[in-house]
């Protein structure tokens, strides 16, 4: 990439990209919770897990579920499809 690609990239364009990342971060642990609820009703007998617990997991997911978009985001500037 050169310079002049780089200034393309606006204070705009990184506004935007912000808030798509939080909300989609959002997103990412809203499903993880829900999934998790649901797995552990579904496996009330074999997993005894907290409420706590599922918090916790599901914010460890969200982080990797984050950094895959992320980099993600990055290879995609990078080869200037974006």
């Amino acid at each position: 990439m050169n310079f002049e690609e780089y200034n393309q990239y606006t204070k705009k364009d990184i506004v935007k990209d912000v808030l798509l990342t939080i909300l989609l971060v959002i997103v990412f642990f809203v499903y993880w919770i829900a999934m998790l609820l649901l797995f552990s009703l579904i496996l009330i007998n074999v997993w005894k897990v907290r409420l706590v617990q599922l918090v916790i997991y599901s914010g460890i997911l969200t982080v990797v579920c984050a950094a895959a978009y992320i980099t993600h985001l990055v290879k995609k500037r990078r080869n200037g499809k974006y």
